[in-house]
């Protein structure tokens, strides 16, 4: 793996293609760089240099780092989505919508979890006595707050019996 300058001076070059095929089954996995090179057996500290260096090196290794990240959004993607037909065919059918009690964990999950709703289902607190102190959204932790949202999400997808 290491390639000696052609002088034998300072730190020997690595084959950076075959590190990176040796360390992509661990980062794959969700490894940090670290663990990755010790299971690969590959000088970790060598990596980081080359990774400072070399911007497409860099970009290679988060690359297979975000790997384990894309693949499990993309299932709670196909999760969601299977909810969501879910609920477009009862609202086309003006029926009440029944979650499962896994359906119902997603969803609370979800609204706990994405970014995109945390500033709607979020709540405001200020930190500190500070009136310079910016205001944070924090996310509603409380799963009854979230049980009520999806109660009240399930009631207003019943039809309404003066329309039938």
């Amino acid at each position: 793996m290491p390639k000696n300058n052609s002088d034998n001076r300072g730190r020997p070059e690595i084959d950076k293609e075959a590190v990176v095929q040796k360390l992509a089954p661990y980062l794959q996995r969700g490894l940090s760089v670290k663990k990755a090179c010790l299971e690969a057996q590959v000088p970790h500290a060598s990596v980081y240099v080359h990774m400072k260096e070399d911007e497409d090196f860099s970009d290679q290794i988060r690359r297979l780092q975000n790997y384990f990240s894309v693949i499990y959004a993309d299932i709670r993607f196909y999760q969601l989505t299977q909810i969501f037909d879910k609920v477009n065919k009862a609202r086309n059918e003006k029926k009440a919508v029944q979650f499962t009690k896994q359906e119902n964990k997603l969803l609370e999950w979800f609204g706990q979890q994405s970014k995109q709703l945390r500033e709607e289902w979020g709540q405001k607190l200020e930190v500190g006595n500070d009136p310079d102190n910016p205001i944070i959204p924090m996310l509603i932790n409380d799963a009854n707050v979230l049980k009520t949202l999806l109660g009240t999400f399930e009631e207003a997808m019943k039809p309404l019996k003066d329309e039938e």
